[in-house]
């Protein structure tokens, strides 16, 4: 054979290899699956999002809901000024909370005493993709609307804003600075995958497991680090624990030193608790049933063990084809 033909054969033989189905990506071929997880949001890939949306249909979403309110807030009141210490009014806050977009059940259960913004994990993470997506902005310490905000917010761009917030989410802020999993990765990487997984087999209701099975089998690689695995010189300063912004909080709760979680346990339950609990939950894209019994003493992983089936929403049905 010539050099060329050799070379074809090759390429053919490549190409024939990245295009084949596989198990371990539940009939995924390697290209696809390289097209999901580098570009997830390109309309080239097998799940995506629709470009245009029913009017209020995102209104599913409680992170979208509270987005909204705050942004409303900072319309009619040309900015909220901030505390000393760069806090919302509790006041705001808690007005906010009560119009239960979505209960807290650590605050609900007195688990956590809500004292300020940073005690409510889901509104934290609506004022950092806010600014993340420069939708608002804080200057002079005061938080305010930005003109991009402004133009979406006046068109009632709903959808538009509900997708910028799911882009930022999803990739400019880190899943894993919110709890104590060791792991960076677990969820956040391969998130359309489980989009793909949850638009294949979430038209029944399924224990987690069943999808959790499926994601460490395609991503094996994927583990929940030992304390002696990590690094010592981990600068803890990039965990963004909401707790700690508050000097005047009680100091932050340390995990039930009791409690030894088993490795494979431990991961699906960061997948369960990333991907179902707060992704999926948050921007309305799943029916999760939670059953949080909170065990007694003080607040560990065991917390996040008991979340019951989930099933993709009317939400998800309408915005992912």
């Amino acid at each position: 054979m010539k050099i060329y033909d050799i070379n074809k054969y090759a390429e053919k033989a490549v190409n024939d290899q990245n295009n084949t189905p596989l198990d371990d990506f539940d009939g995924l071929t390697p290209n696809q699956m390289e097209q999901i997880l580098y570009n997830p949001f390109e309309n080239n890939t097998v799940i995506k999002f629709t470009k245009k949306a029913i009017p209020g249909i995102v209104a599913e979403s409680p992170l979208f809901l509270i987005a909204w309110d705050l942004l409303s807030t900072l319309s009619e009141k040309n900015g909220v000024k901030l505390s000393s210490k760069g806090c919302m009014p509790f006041k705001l806050v808690k007005s906010i909370y009560d119009k239960g977009y979505l209960q807290d059940e650590l605050i609900d259960d007195g688990e956590i005493e809500f004292r300020s913004e940073y005690d409510w994990l889901l509104l934290f993470v609506v004022r950092h993709l806010l600014i993340i997506t420069e939708l608002a902005e804080i200057k002079n310490n005061t938080l305010l609307l930005t003109k991009h905000g402004a133009d979406l917010l006046e068109h009632k761009a709903d959808y538009t804003i509900y997708m910028e917030l799911l882009k930022a989410f999803c990739l400019g802020f880190g899943w894993a600075s919110t709890d104590y999993y060791a792991s960076e990765e677990i969820g956040q990487v391969g998130f359309m995958f489980m989009l793909y997984l949850l638009k294949k087999y979430g038209g029944t209701p399924r224990n987690p497991a069943f999808y959790e099975e499926k994601y460490f089998r395609a991503f094996p690689m994927l583990y929940v680090e030992d304390d002696d695995d990590e690094d010592e010189d981990e600068d803890d300063d990039d965990k963004m624990e909401y707790s700690d912004h508050e000097e005047d909080l009680e100091e932050e709760e340390e995990l039930d030193i009791d409690y030894v979680p088993d490795p494979e346990e431990e991961r699906m339950d960061c997948l369960e608790v990333r991907f179902f609990e707060r992704f999926c939950l948050w921007f309305g894209l799943a029916d999760v049933e939670l059953n949080l019994n909170l065990p007694g003493g003080e607040p560990g992983f065991e917390m996040f063990e008991n979340i019951g089936t989930v099933k993709r929403s009317n939400l998800f049905e309408r915005i992912i084809v």
